[in-house]
Protein backbone atom coordinates (compact mmCIF):
# COMPACT_ATOMS: atom_id res chain seq x y z
CA UNK A 1 0.00 0.00 0.00
CA UNK A 2 1.46 3.54 -1.17
CA UNK A 3 2.21 5.81 2.36
CA UNK A 4 2.01 9.11 1.54
CA UNK A 5 2.91 12.22 3.42
CA UNK A 6 3.29 16.24 2.09
CA UNK A 7 6.53 17.77 3.22
CA UNK A 8 7.89 21.28 2.88
CA UNK A 9 11.21 20.66 0.17
CA UNK A 10 13.04 22.48 3.00
CA UNK A 11 12.32 19.92 5.34
CA UNK A 12 13.22 17.19 2.60
CA UNK A 13 16.22 14.84 3.88
CA UNK A 14 18.59 13.18 1.75
CA UNK A 15 17.51 9.36 1.58
CA UNK A 16 13.84 10.22 1.38
CA UNK A 17 11.45 8.24 -1.07
CA UNK A 18 9.44 10.86 -3.28
CA UNK A 19 6.42 9.23 -3.36
CA UNK A 20 4.76 10.72 -6.38
CA UNK A 21 6.19 11.36 -9.38
CA UNK A 22 6.89 15.30 -10.81
CA UNK A 23 6.07 15.57 -14.29
CA UNK A 24 7.35 18.23 -17.02
CA UNK A 25 5.15 20.48 -18.98
CA UNK A 26 4.60 18.08 -21.72
CA UNK A 27 3.98 14.92 -19.47
CA UNK A 28 6.95 13.57 -19.21
CA UNK A 29 8.45 12.24 -16.05
CA UNK A 30 11.01 14.36 -14.19
CA UNK A 31 11.37 12.07 -11.42
CA UNK A 32 9.83 8.80 -10.48
CA UNK A 33 7.97 8.01 -7.75
CA UNK A 34 9.91 5.69 -5.58
CA UNK A 35 13.33 7.55 -6.59
CA UNK A 36 15.70 7.98 -3.42
CA UNK A 37 16.83 11.77 -3.00
CA UNK A 38 19.83 13.00 -3.22
CA UNK A 39 21.45 16.61 -2.52
CA UNK A 40 21.41 17.08 -6.26
CA UNK A 41 18.13 16.39 -6.67
CA UNK A 42 16.87 18.29 -3.59
CA UNK A 43 18.72 21.54 -5.21
CA UNK A 44 17.10 21.22 -8.68
CA UNK A 45 13.62 20.83 -7.31
CA UNK A 46 14.02 23.47 -5.46
CA UNK A 47 15.32 25.41 -8.87
CA UNK A 48 11.93 24.22 -10.51
CA UNK A 49 10.26 26.39 -8.04
CA UNK A 50 8.83 23.34 -6.04
CA UNK A 51 8.01 23.98 -2.73
CA UNK A 52 6.43 20.63 -1.63
CA UNK A 53 6.53 17.14 -2.37
CA UNK A 54 5.01 13.84 -1.16
CA UNK A 55 7.17 11.31 0.63
CA UNK A 56 6.69 7.89 1.28
CA UNK A 57 7.86 6.94 4.65
CA UNK A 58 6.75 5.03 7.67
CA UNK A 59 4.71 7.96 9.33
CA UNK A 60 2.51 7.82 6.76
CA UNK A 61 1.62 4.00 6.42
CA UNK A 62 -1.45 3.22 4.85
CA UNK A 63 -2.29 6.93 3.60
CA UNK A 64 -3.20 6.28 0.06
CA UNK A 65 -4.36 10.06 -1.92
CA UNK A 66 -5.77 9.41 -4.62
CA UNK A 67 -6.44 12.19 -7.65
CA UNK A 68 -10.33 12.42 -9.06
CA UNK A 69 -8.89 12.30 -12.61
CA UNK A 70 -6.42 9.91 -13.95
CA UNK A 71 -2.77 10.76 -14.26
CA UNK A 72 -3.38 9.51 -17.94
CA UNK A 73 -6.28 11.79 -18.53
CA UNK A 74 -4.44 14.63 -15.95
CA UNK A 75 -1.47 14.51 -18.60
CA UNK A 76 -3.01 14.14 -21.94
CA UNK A 77 -4.95 17.26 -20.71
CA UNK A 78 -1.64 19.36 -19.74
CA UNK A 79 -0.60 18.66 -23.00
CA UNK A 80 -3.46 19.48 -24.71
CA UNK A 81 -3.94 22.91 -23.19
CA UNK A 82 0.17 23.12 -23.50
CA UNK A 83 -0.15 23.10 -27.35
CA UNK A 84 -2.99 25.23 -27.48
CA UNK A 85 -1.14 28.14 -25.75
CA UNK A 86 2.12 27.52 -27.65
CA UNK A 87 0.27 28.09 -30.98
CA UNK A 88 -1.77 30.97 -29.21
CA UNK A 89 -4.49 29.11 -30.57
CA UNK A 90 -4.37 30.17 -34.37
CA UNK A 91 -6.37 27.25 -35.41
CA UNK A 92 -8.60 26.53 -32.12
CA UNK A 93 -11.50 25.36 -34.43
CA UNK A 94 -9.56 22.32 -35.49
CA UNK A 95 -8.40 21.51 -32.16
CA UNK A 96 -11.50 21.45 -30.91
CA UNK A 97 -11.98 17.80 -31.30
CA UNK A 98 -8.54 17.17 -29.22
CA UNK A 99 -9.92 19.39 -26.75
CA UNK A 100 -13.56 18.30 -26.79
CA UNK A 101 -12.45 14.54 -26.37
CA UNK A 102 -10.35 15.30 -23.46
CA UNK A 103 -12.95 17.32 -21.54
CA UNK A 104 -15.34 13.84 -22.06
CA UNK A 105 -12.57 12.20 -20.27
CA UNK A 106 -12.30 14.64 -17.32
CA UNK A 107 -15.85 14.57 -16.77
CA UNK A 108 -15.91 11.14 -17.10
CA UNK A 109 -13.31 10.55 -14.33
CA UNK A 110 -15.04 13.29 -12.10
CA UNK A 111 -18.72 11.32 -12.35
CA UNK A 112 -16.86 8.06 -11.58
CA UNK A 113 -15.65 9.68 -8.29
CA UNK A 114 -18.58 12.13 -7.52
CA UNK A 115 -18.62 11.50 -3.77
CA UNK A 116 -14.79 11.72 -3.25
CA UNK A 117 -13.69 15.50 -2.10
CA UNK A 118 -10.38 17.05 -3.77
CA UNK A 119 -7.46 16.19 -1.17
CA UNK A 120 -4.65 16.21 -3.55
CA UNK A 121 -2.22 19.22 -3.36
CA UNK A 122 -0.70 19.65 -6.91
CA UNK A 123 2.78 19.22 -6.74
CA UNK A 124 3.51 22.10 -9.90
CA UNK A 125 6.86 23.34 -11.30
CA UNK A 126 7.11 26.90 -12.17
CA UNK A 127 7.19 25.91 -15.98
CA UNK A 128 4.25 24.52 -16.16
CA UNK A 129 2.08 26.49 -13.53
CA UNK A 130 -0.20 27.50 -16.35
CA UNK A 131 -1.05 24.55 -17.66
CA UNK A 132 -1.77 22.58 -14.03
CA UNK A 133 -3.88 25.73 -13.53
CA UNK A 134 -6.26 24.92 -16.14
CA UNK A 135 -6.75 21.88 -15.63
CA UNK A 136 -7.43 21.70 -11.90
CA UNK A 137 -9.70 24.80 -12.60
CA UNK A 138 -11.31 22.08 -14.95
CA UNK A 139 -11.88 19.11 -13.01
CA UNK A 140 -12.77 21.71 -9.53
CA UNK A 141 -15.34 23.35 -11.70
CA UNK A 142 -16.67 20.07 -13.09
CA UNK A 143 -17.44 18.11 -9.35
CA UNK A 144 -19.18 22.05 -8.55
CA UNK A 145 -21.45 21.49 -11.42
CA UNK A 146 -21.83 17.47 -10.52
CA UNK A 147 -22.94 19.33 -6.91
CA UNK A 148 -25.22 21.38 -8.56
CA UNK A 149 -26.87 19.22 -10.40
CA UNK A 150 -26.08 19.88 -13.81
CA UNK A 151 -26.64 17.52 -16.72
CA UNK A 152 -23.54 15.84 -18.62
CA UNK A 153 -24.36 18.32 -21.27
CA UNK A 154 -23.48 21.35 -19.52
CA UNK A 155 -20.69 19.58 -17.00
CA UNK A 156 -19.13 19.75 -20.68
CA UNK A 157 -19.62 23.11 -21.20
CA UNK A 158 -18.37 24.34 -17.81
CA UNK A 159 -15.30 22.09 -18.10
CA UNK A 160 -14.45 23.17 -21.84
CA UNK A 161 -14.69 26.62 -19.90
CA UNK A 162 -12.41 26.08 -17.03
CA UNK A 163 -9.73 24.59 -19.24
CA UNK A 164 -9.72 27.35 -21.61
CA UNK A 165 -10.68 30.31 -18.98
CA UNK A 166 -7.26 31.75 -19.01
CA UNK A 167 -6.37 31.32 -22.81
CA UNK A 168 -6.12 35.27 -23.28
CA UNK A 169 -2.69 35.14 -21.00
CA UNK A 170 -0.53 33.82 -24.23
CA UNK A 171 -1.02 37.38 -25.38
CA UNK A 172 0.50 39.34 -22.25
CA UNK A 173 3.73 39.38 -22.45
CA UNK A 174 5.61 36.59 -20.02
CA UNK A 175 7.85 38.48 -18.18
CA UNK A 176 4.74 40.29 -16.80
CA UNK A 177 3.02 36.61 -15.92
CA UNK A 178 6.12 35.75 -14.73
CA UNK A 179 6.83 38.48 -12.90
CA UNK A 180 8.81 37.33 -9.44
CA UNK A 181 7.55 40.31 -7.48
CA UNK A 182 4.61 42.79 -7.15
CA UNK A 183 3.17 43.98 -10.64
CA UNK A 184 3.02 47.87 -11.27
CA UNK A 185 -0.12 49.03 -11.72
CA UNK A 186 0.79 49.62 -15.40
CA UNK A 187 1.29 45.95 -15.75
CA UNK A 188 -1.94 44.52 -13.45
CA UNK A 189 -4.09 46.48 -16.23
CA UNK A 190 -2.19 44.56 -18.63
CA UNK A 191 -3.14 40.87 -17.06
CA UNK A 192 -6.98 42.52 -16.62
CA UNK A 193 -6.97 42.30 -20.34
CA UNK A 194 -6.67 38.55 -20.89
CA UNK A 195 -9.94 37.56 -20.94
CA UNK A 196 -10.73 40.71 -23.38
CA UNK A 197 -7.76 38.88 -25.05
CA UNK A 198 -9.26 35.31 -24.70
CA UNK A 199 -12.74 36.39 -25.76
CA UNK A 200 -11.38 37.41 -29.25
CA UNK A 201 -9.62 34.09 -29.92
CA UNK A 202 -13.30 31.92 -29.76
CA UNK A 203 -15.86 34.22 -30.41
CA UNK A 204 -16.03 33.32 -34.05
CA UNK A 205 -15.31 29.86 -33.46
CA UNK A 206 -18.85 28.20 -34.15
CA UNK A 207 -17.92 24.93 -32.47
CA UNK A 208 -17.80 26.51 -28.87
CA UNK A 209 -20.35 27.23 -27.17
CA UNK A 210 -21.94 30.63 -25.73
CA UNK A 211 -21.01 29.19 -21.83
CA UNK A 212 -17.67 28.21 -22.41
CA UNK A 213 -17.23 31.92 -24.46
CA UNK A 214 -19.24 33.48 -21.46
CA UNK A 215 -16.41 31.59 -18.97
CA UNK A 216 -13.54 33.08 -20.79
CA UNK A 217 -14.78 36.61 -20.76
CA UNK A 218 -16.15 36.90 -17.56
CA UNK A 219 -15.01 35.01 -14.76
CA UNK A 220 -12.80 37.54 -13.28
CA UNK A 221 -16.63 39.49 -12.77
CA UNK A 222 -17.49 39.59 -8.70
CA UNK A 223 -20.93 39.42 -7.70
CA UNK A 224 -20.83 43.43 -6.16
CA UNK A 225 -19.50 44.68 -9.66
CA UNK A 226 -15.83 45.16 -8.46
CA UNK A 227 -14.62 42.47 -10.84
CA UNK A 228 -13.27 43.06 -14.25
CA UNK A 229 -13.44 43.47 -17.20
CA UNK A 230 -16.81 44.59 -17.53
CA UNK A 231 -17.87 45.12 -13.55
CA UNK A 232 -20.64 42.84 -14.22
CA UNK A 233 -22.73 42.37 -10.68
CA UNK A 234 -24.04 38.82 -9.79
CA UNK A 235 -27.27 38.79 -12.11
CA UNK A 236 -24.93 39.58 -15.05
CA UNK A 237 -22.85 37.06 -14.43
CA UNK A 238 -23.41 33.46 -15.50
CA UNK A 239 -23.63 30.89 -12.95
CA UNK A 240 -20.63 28.83 -14.65
CA UNK A 241 -18.50 32.01 -14.56
CA UNK A 242 -19.20 32.14 -11.28
CA UNK A 243 -17.65 28.64 -10.63
CA UNK A 244 -15.09 28.92 -12.31
CA UNK A 245 -14.03 32.00 -10.63
CA UNK A 246 -14.11 29.82 -7.15
CA UNK A 247 -11.92 27.62 -8.94
CA UNK A 248 -9.73 29.56 -10.44
CA UNK A 249 -9.04 31.68 -7.26
CA UNK A 250 -8.94 28.24 -5.04
CA UNK A 251 -6.33 26.48 -7.26
CA UNK A 252 -4.05 29.84 -7.04
CA UNK A 253 -3.90 30.40 -3.89
CA UNK A 254 -3.19 27.27 -3.23
CA UNK A 255 -0.25 26.73 -5.46
CA UNK A 256 3.43 27.99 -5.64
CA UNK A 257 4.07 30.81 -6.89
CA UNK A 258 7.55 32.33 -8.20
CA UNK A 259 6.76 35.11 -5.98
CA UNK A 260 5.17 33.86 -2.63
CA UNK A 261 4.77 29.68 -1.41
CA UNK A 262 0.58 28.37 -1.49
CA UNK A 263 -1.41 29.17 0.79
CA UNK A 264 -3.01 26.21 2.98
CA UNK A 265 -6.19 25.19 1.66
CA UNK A 266 -8.34 25.28 4.86
CA UNK A 267 -7.58 29.40 4.45
CA UNK A 268 -8.21 29.41 1.52
CA UNK A 269 -11.64 28.39 1.90
CA UNK A 270 -12.25 29.87 4.88
CA UNK A 271 -11.53 33.12 2.65
CA UNK A 272 -13.67 32.43 -0.41
CA UNK A 273 -16.15 31.48 2.30
CA UNK A 274 -15.75 34.79 3.85
CA UNK A 275 -16.17 36.86 0.28
CA UNK A 276 -19.82 34.79 -0.03
CA UNK A 277 -22.07 37.92 -1.02
CA UNK A 278 -19.27 40.33 -1.83
CA UNK A 279 -17.52 38.32 -4.77
CA UNK A 280 -19.19 35.43 -4.52
CA UNK A 281 -22.82 33.46 -4.18
CA UNK A 282 -24.34 31.73 -1.64
CA UNK A 283 -25.31 28.64 -3.74
CA UNK A 284 -21.68 28.22 -5.60
CA UNK A 285 -19.64 29.07 -2.46
CA UNK A 286 -21.67 26.13 -0.92
CA UNK A 287 -21.73 23.75 -4.24
CA UNK A 288 -17.52 24.29 -3.74
CA UNK A 289 -17.57 23.72 0.21
CA UNK A 290 -18.87 20.09 -0.62
CA UNK A 291 -15.88 19.67 -3.34
CA UNK A 292 -13.19 20.73 -1.18
CA UNK A 293 -11.23 18.57 1.66
CA UNK A 294 -9.49 21.74 4.15
CA UNK A 295 -7.01 19.41 5.72
CA UNK A 296 -6.08 17.34 2.28
CA UNK A 297 -4.86 13.78 3.02
CA UNK A 298 -1.11 13.70 4.45
CA UNK A 299 -0.75 16.73 5.52
CA UNK A 300 0.73 17.82 9.03
CA UNK A 301 -1.53 19.85 11.60
CA UNK A 302 -1.47 21.02 15.28
CA UNK A 303 -4.09 19.89 17.67
CA UNK A 304 -6.00 21.93 20.43
CA UNK A 305 -3.98 19.40 22.55
CA UNK A 306 -0.29 20.03 21.30
CA UNK A 307 0.19 17.35 19.60
CA UNK A 308 1.52 17.00 15.88
CA UNK A 309 -0.71 14.96 13.73
CA UNK A 310 -1.14 13.72 10.30
CA UNK A 311 -4.48 13.79 8.47
CA UNK A 312 -4.79 9.97 7.61
CA UNK A 313 -8.72 9.75 6.79
CA UNK A 314 -11.31 12.56 5.16
CA UNK A 315 -14.67 12.46 6.42
CA UNK A 316 -16.86 13.40 3.34
CA UNK A 317 -19.94 14.70 5.84
CA UNK A 318 -18.05 16.76 7.97
CA UNK A 319 -14.98 17.16 5.89
CA UNK A 320 -13.05 20.64 8.33
CA UNK A 321 -12.64 17.53 11.42
CA UNK A 322 -10.81 14.68 9.33
CA UNK A 323 -9.06 11.91 11.06
CA UNK A 324 -5.65 12.07 11.91
CA UNK A 325 -2.79 10.39 13.49
CA UNK A 326 -0.41 11.40 16.07
CA UNK A 327 3.18 11.94 15.26
CA UNK A 328 4.90 14.06 17.50
CA UNK A 329 2.93 14.03 20.96
CA UNK A 330 3.67 16.22 23.60
CA UNK A 331 1.39 14.33 26.26
CA UNK A 332 4.15 11.15 26.47
CA UNK A 333 5.31 8.59 23.92
CA UNK A 334 2.12 6.33 24.47
CA UNK A 335 0.17 8.52 21.99
CA UNK A 336 2.13 8.25 19.19
CA UNK A 337 0.36 6.78 15.87
CA UNK A 338 -2.88 6.79 18.07
CA UNK A 339 -5.82 8.03 14.97
CA UNK A 340 -8.15 10.31 16.49
CA UNK A 341 -11.38 10.71 14.58
CA UNK A 342 -12.40 14.58 15.41
CA UNK A 343 -15.33 14.41 13.94
CA UNK A 344 -16.32 11.61 17.06
CA UNK A 345 -13.90 13.72 19.26
CA UNK A 346 -15.13 16.91 19.56
CA UNK A 347 -13.22 18.54 22.52
CA UNK A 348 -10.28 18.47 20.34
CA UNK A 349 -9.46 21.07 17.15
CA UNK A 350 -7.45 21.97 14.31
CA UNK A 351 -5.73 24.91 15.41
CA UNK A 352 -2.73 25.01 12.59
CA UNK A 353 -1.41 23.12 10.00
CA UNK A 354 2.27 22.67 9.66
CA UNK A 355 5.02 22.54 6.94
Amino acid sequence: MVKLRIASIDSVREGDLLGKAIFSDDGKVLLSSGVKLTGALISRLKSLGIQALYIEDHISEGIVIDDVISVKTRIEAKKIVKNIFEKKAMDLDTQYGKVSSIVNDIVDDVLNNRNSLINLIDIKTKDDYTFSHSVNVAVIATMMGVHLGYPIDKLRKLCLGGLLHDIGKVYVPKEIINKPGKLTPAEFEEIKKHPQYGYAMVKDCIEYCPITKAIILTHHEKSNGSGYPMGLTYDKIHECSRIVSIADIYDAMTSDRVYRRRINPSEVVEYIVAMTYEWFDLRTVESFRRCIAPYPLGTYVRLSTGDIAIVSGINNIMPTRPQVRIVEPCRGQMYRNVTIDLMRELSINIVDTEA
